[in-house]
């Protein structure tokens, strides 16, 4: 009876390694027919833990679209507030006397720009390596932007160094999650910011 009761734990722990998206009453009433006693977690507590990339709302609230690693990258593509795989911090570089800023994706340490580091290939990806932030020395092909906030009322419009163009996603103002950044457009797109 121990071992049923220890796999029966660890099916229920895949479950919710797979199910982090789903509403929480789902999770509860699943548990609740299994007989187990659980505390209700609020969805939006397990993305608390990461620092997303999003557009900025009135009132500094991240709004869609945010930057999202996709299935843990390197793809960059839009995904709504509150997804996983969105954990990017910005990382300031003083390259020459100018101070850039590049947008690390936190568990890889890799930093987002030209997609497989090919400096002929303006789609974003999270694989390039980041800068040493006190010279810029090793950074990726694109990695490294300037912040323009006369677009803006809160956050920035990011233009692209090496392309000369803003990181932007796909068929914008379209939105919809799943849409491919570039780093090439001729739209500023949206005012982003971390949160």
């Amino acid at each position: 009876m121990k071992r049923a009761s220890n796999l029966l734990g660890a099916g229920i722990s895949q479950l919710f390694k797979k199910a982090y998206r789903l509403p929480s009453p789902i999770i509860v009433s699943c548990c609740a027919m299994l007989g187990l006693g659980l505390t209700t977690i609020p969805s939006t507590a397990l993305a608390q833990s990461q620092t997303e990339f999003c557009a900025e709302g009135s009132a500094g609230t991240p709004l869609f679209p945010c930057l999202n690693a996709w299935g843990g990258g390197p793809e960059v593509q839009t995904e709504t507030p509150g997804t996983s795989n969105e954990d990017f911090t910005i990382q300031v570089v003083d390259k020459g006397g100018v101070g850039y800023r590049e947008i690390e994706y936190l568990p890889t340490g890799s930093c987002v720009g030209d997609i497989g580091n090919s400096s002929s290939d303006a789609r974003a990806g999270m694989d390039d390596p980041c800068g040493n932030p006190n010279t810029g020395a090793g950074a990726g092909w694109g990695t490294l932007f300037t912040l323009q906030q006369s677009y803006c009322g809160q956050g920035y419009v990011w233009s692209n160094v090496h392309w000369g163009g803003f990181l932007n996603y796909s068929n914008y103002p379209q939105q919809s999650d799943d849409l491919a950044y570039y780093l090439n457009s001729g739209e500023p797109g949206y005012c982003m910011g971390s949160f």
